[in-house]
């Protein structure tokens, strides 16, 4: 189980993503008008980042690039705030967020091309959580293979599995809606229902386990 897991949690998550997209671009935009002194001081990976965007009207250095960048910076940063810290929520109360900013920048008069557009990031964290909820799927059938080898029969819920101690309160939280099926010959199939709303995803991930 400690060998799943380490598999699983080596992906990081969408609001470590986040983070970095939000650092990235920001030094993107604004590395190639920072003071070569300053560029020094950086780390490898921040420095590479400071150098731009490698196309030559996003790191132009113009004046009228550079007041656009000054003019932004402060927008960008504030919507990369809210959408680090939404990352971070999950399910239903993460949406809501996501909507509700999305909605706040979508109503400003003047909205810039180039500032982060939340809408589009509800998207991405949806996909995120069903890449991880996916990669969870590893972990239950790790567990009920040992719920079987201890008790002779298949586990019958996930609940199952945490009051057994083979899950942690927090993997059952999160895999709330995945259900355990008996199948033909014995065999267990692990279902994670998935979210209709997501365009171009399957119904559900299924994971078939059988019986030894």
């Amino acid at each position: 189980m400690a060998r799943l897991r380490q598999v699983r949690n080596a992906v990081p998550g969408f609001e470590v993503t986040m983070r970095e997209e939000a650092v990235q671009v920001q030094l993107s935009f604004l590395g190639p008008q920072l003071g070569e002194s300053f560029r020094s001081r950086l780390r490898d990976r921040p420095k590479l980042m400071a150098k731009g965007w490698g196309n030559p009207v996003m790191d132009e250095k113009t004046w009228g690039r550079r007041l656009l960048n000054r003019a932004l910076w402060r927008d960008r940063q504030a919507i990369y705030d809210r959408l680090v810290t939404n990352a971070a929520l999950r399910g239903p109360e993460r949406d809501a967020a996501f909507e509700a900013h999305a909605a706040e920048v979508g109503g400003r008069l003047l909205v810039a091309s180039e500032l982060p557009k939340p809408a589009d990031y509800l998207r991405y964290a949806q996909r995120a959580e069903v890449g991880t909820l996916r990669l969870d799927l590893i972990v239950i059938a790790g567990a009920a293979k040992s719920f079987r080898a201890a008790y002779g029969v298949w586990p019958a819920s996930v609940s199952a599995l945490a009051n057994e101690g083979f899950l942690t309160s927090e993997e059952v939280l999160r895999d709330a809606r995945v259900q355990l099926e008996p199948g033909a010959g014995g065999r267990l199939d692990i279902v994670l229902p998935l979210q209709p709303e997501l365009e171009g995803a399957p119904k559900e991930a299924r994971l078939n386990l059988e019986a030894q």
